[in-house]
Order: structure tokens, then sequence, then C-alpha cells
């Protein structure tokens, strides 16, 4: 994390409770270069039913300073019966990495188990100014084997634009009092800001 100086690492490993031979993974931090170590915490529940015996693996993690947020892309087979096709998910944390949420971040379940045996391997995540953009591989598009990029950017914080709604009323004395509502994707915090702007007359006005 290049703003708090805080060291993130992220792996796959087989599970680590017994008779489960599931991949999952495992995130690990640092708070004073390396010195010591918090973790490991496992980023997403598999102990749900949708996720006994299901995989994930090929994990990539990115840091946000506008944010504060924590990202990881990583490839899943929960939607897959006989867990061979993959989607790819993002779980992001807003504390650190002490609890996270995920979603499909891919809208196309993909053949997981070439016979190449390399699926995914081509994947990444970068994270700047609230954005995060998750980058993966897969063969939607061609024959088996044949892999391609996409990408499929996603907001770690912002404001949904539909649901902005604003009045006013002037006052005598040239005040005017103004009511805004809005809806964010974390919940507001010491410290947040809302900046206010008028918009520029209509042409030809003073």
């Amino acid at each position: 994390n290049q703003d708090n100086g805080d060291i993130y690492i992220v792996w796959a490993e087989e599970h680590r409770k017994p008779d489960r031979y599931d991949g999952e993974i495992y995130f690990l931090k640092s708070t004073n270069q390396g010195e010591t170590w918090l973790g490991p915490v496992q980023i997403i529940d598999s102990d749900l039913p949708e996720l006994v015996g299901k995989d994930q693996w090929h994990p990539w993690i990115t840091s946000d300073a506008c944010s504060d947020m924590i990202a990881v892309v990583f490839l899943d087979s929960r939607n897959s019966a006989d867990n061979t096709s993959v989607d790819t998910y993002v779980a992001v944390s807003d504390n650190g990495g002490t609890t996270w949420s995920n979603f499909r971040v891919s809208n196309t379940t993909t053949w997981g188990d070439p016979p190449s045996g390399f699926a995914g391997e081509h994947i990444g995540i970068a994270a700047a100014d609230g954005k995060a953009f998750p980058v993966w591989s897969d063969e939607r598009s061609g024959p088996p084997d044949k892999y391609y990029p996409y990408i499929s950017p996603f907001w770690l914080w912002g404001i949904y634009g539909s649901s902005v709604a604003a009045s006013y009323v002037s006052n005598p004395g040239n005040t005017i009092d103004v009511t805004a509502s809005w809806t964010t994707n974390l919940a507001a915090s010491e410290g947040d800001q809302l900046i206010l702007t008028s918009p520029p007359p209509p042409q030809g006005t003073g």
C-alpha cells in the first residue's frame, strides 16, 4: 500500500480444514514493514453451501489510496456443477482486510480446465481514484485454448448518479437553503466532504 506503507499478500492453497481439498484464497498483512504479520484471513466464506468443494485460485491484489480499500481479483468455480468451468470474481475490503465482500465481474462462465492445463494465468487488478480495473483472460470468443483479455471496471467508492436528489429555497437577504440526498456504496465517515457547485448561467445571460 503506497499510501500507508502496509504490506499485503494473497495466495491460493488447499483448504485448511480436514477432508477439504478445494482451493481457497488467503490474505496476510503487515503494518510494520514486515516485522510482524496479521492473519491469515480467508477472503470468502467457503463454508457456504454453494462454495463447499469449489475452487478459488489465481488471486491478484491492489489497494486504492482514495477510498482506502483493498481489492482482490480471482478465478472461481462456484457456478460450475462439475468444478471445471470458471468465472472471475472480486473481493473488496474497506477495513484493512479484516472482512471482505465478493461479487462476480465476468458475465460469462467459461471452460476452466482446457487440454493444455493452463487457464487464467493472465489476470490482474489495479486501482486509483476510487475505481478498480480487474482484467483477466478467458476463451468465450475463440476455440479451446484460445484466450482473450477482458476488463470490467467498477467503483470502489462513489455516488450512484440516479440516486441524487436536490432542492433549494431562496430566502430574504440573498441566502439559499439547499437540501440534497444521495446513495453511496460506503457509509459516510468523519472527514467526508460534500462539494456543491453552481451550474453556469444560460448562454446570453449575465
